[in-house]
């Protein structure tokens, strides 16, 4: 069994705990970004799915570390999950508000601990920061930003870590069957790395 871990960052270093009543009349301590950490390597959204040694993923300590629970799952089946939710999370799917480093952490949480995700303090920090009459009124204009940002480079720059390479998860593939009629039957099992989409380019 290995421990699995939310290990949370405040992008804001601080300034949501010091201006979020002022700006949209509630307190918001943090505004979260979240890596899961399994087997010593931190698993991200940034540029598209990306995996770093633990730590190394953003230039900010963390500000929590959430032990959510031990799993039985390998980390094959973890880069295998990775692999297909991969389409998933690019530079051209983020979303700032809906669809972020804090939604897919929550799936990869999800996937390892049969279905325990973040907690609802993290995952819907965006929906609380806006639930009041002055977070209401930016709701339009983030999006309205997000949107003019996308058209105009084919991706959303608001990914504060759309621009990370974390690097590469491998991946064994599935087996392969070849079959010859005048021999004996062979199974053998092909390794591949899969380089996930964390590319620079936004």
């Amino acid at each position: 069994m290995s421990m699995v871990q939310a290990w949370v960052y405040d992008i804001s270093q601080g300034m949501a705990r010091a201006m979020s009543s002022a700006i949209i009349g509630k307190q918001i301590d943090i505004i979260p970004h979240t890596g899961i950490v399994f087997e010593g390597k931190e698993y991200f959204y940034g540029g598209g799915v990306c995996v770093t040694d633990a730590g190394q993923a953003i230039a900010l300590a963390p500000c929590q570390i959430l032990n959510l629970g031990e799993t039985d799952k390998s980390k094959k089946e973890l880069d295998d999950f990775l692999v297909d939710i991969s389409p998933k999370y690019t530079a051209e799917t983020y979303q700032l508000l809906s669809h972020n480093c804090n939604h897919f952490a929550d799936e990869v949480a999800k996937f390892l601990l049969q279905g325990k995700g973040l907690p609802d303090s993290i995952l819907n920090v965006a929906s609380e920061a806006l639930s009041t009459p002055q977070g209401a009124a930016l709701r339009p204009i983030l999006e309205g930003f997000e949107s003019s940002i996308r058209a105009q480079n084919n991706g959303s720059i608001l990914n504060p870590f759309g621009g990370i390479n974390g690097g590469q998860a491998s991946t064994s593939s599935k087996d392969a069957d070849s079959e010859d009629d005048n021999e004996d039957e062979e199974e053998e099992e092909e390794e591949e790395e899969h380089e996930l989409d964390c590319s620079n380019e936004l």
